[in-house]
């Protein structure tokens, strides 16, 4: 049996820990058994019950204490030029660019909050390794990627508060020092708690909602701005990113395979796409991409698997005859992953790593493997920026896991089809 300090003890002392108390009773409780020689901070928790590796269950944002954290927070600003300028004006500790990246890659990270204008990402993408286990990535989604680099410095030396679910499905987060009055604390747990139960999406406690999904009508309902600070990588974030990428720098032609290439393509905003409609065409990507160039100049993006890229793939050493330069992203799971959903009992549905970025220069075109979302975006900046010769982004992805396009479509077979 683990120990027990003596302080503990005491702190623990008159508690039911079968009885749910009243949040005044809790916070007094808190304050009056605080006995360290400095200003504790109160901390809140709160079991979610969620899956944060499914998109639809991540819960993350950014909430605002009325009346602050009672820390004082160090702000480092990725900007230039005017930019720059407003955010030291707005108090930011440490403001820079490629200097900065160069600090914090040497190891020294002496901030609290990371904030950038959305030009500099692919400049911080890079430092996504570091920054990343630190949450201190900058992020859209909690308001520190913005162009507003003074609203959010002064909100993030004001008492903002960013929030994430760990990987438990526990939230947890700092609202405040005990040293504050029993009605300020109440009122920042009240205003955090009122945050977490108005985000959106919300809990799935339906394990087939996402099944269910409005279909998509207008360009604002695909999804956009890539967390790059989540480790997971699935098919929805390549959509994402591949959204940001055409918003940035205008739309291209897709030319997609079948399975969950096809499906993930469906999950970007409506541009040009050519796509077979019958299974047995597998390994159509790659070739109709080059069509693609071949017919109308434009410069394509292909969606591919790793399965249908050993059929055909090897088109691509081509390009450098025709002078075509497609960007293709190539989805390796190591798995015929569509064919793995129906017969999952056959092992031919198992696939080798073949290396297929290193592959890439063999043929005439440069070639790079991706594991995690900030690399991705950082690679599809670089192959945007690179003309010449096709650029291949192999993407790892975990076996056995599908887009939500996909499930939906194995849903709606298997209900039709009777199969449990």
């Amino acid at each position: 049996m683990a120990h027990v300090g003596k302080k503990t003890v005491k702190a623990r002392e008159g508690i039911d820990r079968n009885k749910l108390y009243k949040l005044d009773e809790a916070v007094k409780m808190v304050k009056a058994r605080a006995s360290a020689k400095f200003d504790e901070t109160l901390e809140i928790a709160i079991n979610l019950g969620v899956d944060p590796r499914h998109a639809d269950q991540m819960v993350r944002g950014v909430v605002t204490l009325p009346n602050g954290t009672g820390k004082t927070v160090r702000v480092a600003v990725f900007a230039k030029d005017a930019k720059a300028d407003e955010a030291r004006k707005a108090g930011a500790d440490i403001v820079g660019a490629e200097d900065l990246m160069e600090q914090i890659m040497a190891g020294k990270i002496d901030f609290d909050r990371c904030i950038a204008t959305p030009d500099m990402m692919p400049l911080v993408g890079r430092l996504g390794k570091i920054l990343g286990p630190r949450n201190l990535m900058p992020n859209p989604k909690v308001g520190t990627v913005t162009p507003d680099v003074a609203g959010a410095v002064k909100a993030a030396k004001g008492g903002a508060v960013e929030y994430r679910v760990e990987k438990a499905g526990i939230l947890h987060a700092g609202v405040g020092k005990v040293s504050f009055t029993q009605e300020a604390l109440m009122q920042n747990i009240k205003a955090f708690t009122d945050a977490v139960a108005n985000y959106d999406p919300l809990i799935a406690s339906d394990k087939e909602r996402s099944f269910y999904t409005p279909v998509k009508n207008s360009a604002d309902a695909y999804s956009k701005q890539l967390d790059i600070l989540e480790p997971f990588m699935r098919q929805g974030d390549i959509a994402t990113a591949v959204n940001d990428l055409m918003a940035t720098h205008g739309k291209m032609p897709i030319a997609a395979d079948m399975g969950d290439c096809l499906f993930t393509a469906m999950e970007i905003e409506f541009t040009p796409l050519v796509a077979p409609g019958y299974y047995a065409t597998m390994g159509y990507g790659v070739p109709a991409g080059l069509g693609l160039q071949a017919a109308t100049g434009q410069r394509p993006l292909i969606l591919v698997g790793d399965g249908a890229f050993q059929m055909t793939g090897w088109e691509l050493g081509n390009c450098k005859r025709y002078g075509w330069d497609p960007i293709v992203l190539l989805f390796n799971n190591a798995s015929w992953e569509m064919l793995r959903t129906f017969q999952p009992e056959s092992s031919f549905n198992d696939l080798g790593h073949w290396g297929y970025a290193e592959m890439a220069s063999g043929l005439g075109g440069h070639g790079v493997r991706v594991d995690t979302r900030a690399e991705l975006q950082t690679a599809l900046e670089h192959a945007v920026a690179t003309r010449g010769r096709f650029q291949l982004i192999e993407i790892t992805l975990p076996r056995g896991v599908l887009s939500t396009t996909l499930q939906r479509f194995v849903a709606g077979v298997k209900r039709l089809s009777g199969i449990k």
